[in-house]
């Protein structure tokens, strides 16, 4: 990797963060390995450990860590601090295709990892077509539309996945529609009895 030299950063400082950024890559690319293998459990796990490194990189975000012996005043450099995004990024991301490969999906928690990669990159098409499916079996079927139409206006029309979950959520809307409407019928009867 080539050398990080960014005036106000000591040279140890920034091999210490460039040592910490490869081996945050090191321990992604061993999740994506477990992944491939389905080995779920050590995959999550290696993210974690990424994330973990990403973290001891950009704790204390003002001063960026007492650690790494940089002044308060001192910000990581931009460059820098776009390669932790995208990494920070793609390790959530993964996680949530992680959790959802599970039995038993734990879709609160992948709905959040989509979250926090849809904040620093609103155009990820896998976040939110998994932030879609993940709300649609929590049955909240209006989110998942609007997260499914999103990964749709990035994908187009030719994902047959995103375009399955777009008809069911469609359908069920329709069918939660029918009911209130028979509902509020039923009310008016009542309150004009």
């Amino acid at each position: 990797m080539e050398s990080l030299a960014v005036d106000g950063f000591s040279r140890g400082s920034l091999e210490k963060i460039e040592r910490l950024l490869e081996d945050a890559k090191k321990c992604k690319e061993q999740g994506n390995m477990e992944y491939a293998a389905q080995d779920y459990r050590k995959a999550i796990r290696n993210y974690h450990k990424a994330l973990l490194y990403l973290r001891s990189i950009t704790q204390g975000q003002d001063s960026v860590g007492t650690v790494l012996g940089m002044s308060k005043k001192e910000g990581l450099p931009q460059d820098l601090q776009t390669a932790i995004n995208k990494l920070s990024s793609d390790c959530h991301n993964n996680l949530a295709a992680c959790l959802m490969s599970k039995p038993q999906p734990d879709y609160d928690k992948v709905i959040t990892y989509c979250n926090l990669v849809i904040e620093t990159q609103p155009g990820n098409p896998k976040a939110h077509v998994r932030k879609g499916i993940a709300l649609y079996n929590l049955k909240d079927f209006g989110n998942a539309l609007t997260s499914l139409l999103k990964a749709k206006d990035f994908l187009g029309d030719g994902d047959s996945k995103v375009n399955k979950y777009i008809k069911l959520c469609h359908q069920h809307l329709r069918t939660e529609d029918k009911k209130l409407k028979v509902l509020y019928q039923n009310m008016f009867k009542q309150s004009t009895a």
